[in-house]
């Protein structure tokens, strides 16, 4: 029941944001907001749990959902729900969620082998919590970076950059054994993956049926997290995860080039 909750709520704001004039800056502007919120959790809920019990939880769950009732409402126009017109272009469609479903996976087979890697680069297990949080940071870098100007007008350049770079950090994550090269490459890596969603995001949204599109975009996202781990085979991890990115960045570029052509 909290997820389908959850789900209902997470795909009426992926609405809103989509149907902002700038999809781009609004998917980042709200990844950044939760990823800095994720950060402050991320150092606050351990003690308070230590000090109270569980269900702080439920208490900072309600605080937040508390605040964002003072905030100014936000709805999509009329002429954005309206239906459309002419038929849907399934395959338009299809590889839109395609993309999407890429850019998750790649990110959640990575992110399932990052504890077992950081071990490797000698890194403690009570010491990746802290690692992981500070990347968080990064993270809403990324996805601050996404909300200036020349990356919407500038995406498909900045998108081919940026997943160029993943692949050179993901082989520095996932060789090797120095300490200081790993927690470099895991802060880049955060960094770039919340630059690339929201510009993928927005690209989905801002599309001839991108109405469409962004109400099965959390389906996506959703499928693309549950494969990602299950992708994985022992031994084959770098060379996997660079095809992934290939794949990914194929997915992406003709989906900016099929927006942009309709």
């Amino acid at each position: 029941m909290a997820g389908v909750c959850a789900g209902l709520v997470i795909v009426r704001c992926y609405e809103v944001l989509g149907a902002e004039e700038n999809p781009d800056a609004a998917f980042g502007k709200a990844i950044a907001i939760q990823m800095l919120t994720t950060a402050v959790l991320f150092l606050l809920l351990p003690s308070l749990v230590n000090y109270y019990d569980t269900s702080i939880f439920f208490i900072a769950l309600g605080g937040l959902v508390a605040f964002t009732l003072l905030l100014k409402p936000l709805s999509v126009p009329n002429s954005k729900v309206s239906k459309l017109s002419e038929e849907i272009d399934l395959t338009v469609v299809l590889i839109s969620l395609s993309a999407m479903v890429m850019v998750i996976l790649t990110h959640s087979a990575i992110w399932s082998t990052l504890g077992a890697y950081a071990i490797a680069h000698h890194i403690e297990l009570g010491d990746q919590g802290l690692l992981f949080a500070f990347g968080t940071l990064f993270s809403v870098a990324g996805a601050i970076l996404a909300t200036f100007p020349v990356a919407h007008q500038r995406k498909t350049l900045i998108l081919s950059i940026a997943i160029f770079l993943q692949c050179l950090v993901v082989s520095t994550m996932l060789t090797g054994d120095d300490m200081y090269s790993f927690i470099i490459a895991t802060c880049i890596f955060q960094l770039l993956w919340n630059l690339i969603v929201p510009l993928v995001m927005g690209t989905m949204a801002s599309g001839r049926y991108g109405n469409v599109v962004i109400r099965f975009t959390l389906a996506a996202q959703t499928l693309g997290a549950a494969l990602g781990p299950l992708m994985l085979v022992p031994g084959w991890v770098l060379p996997e995860v660079i095809g992934l990115l290939l794949i990914t960045y194929l997915l992406v570029s003709s989906t900016i080039k099929i927006q942009e052509s309709l």
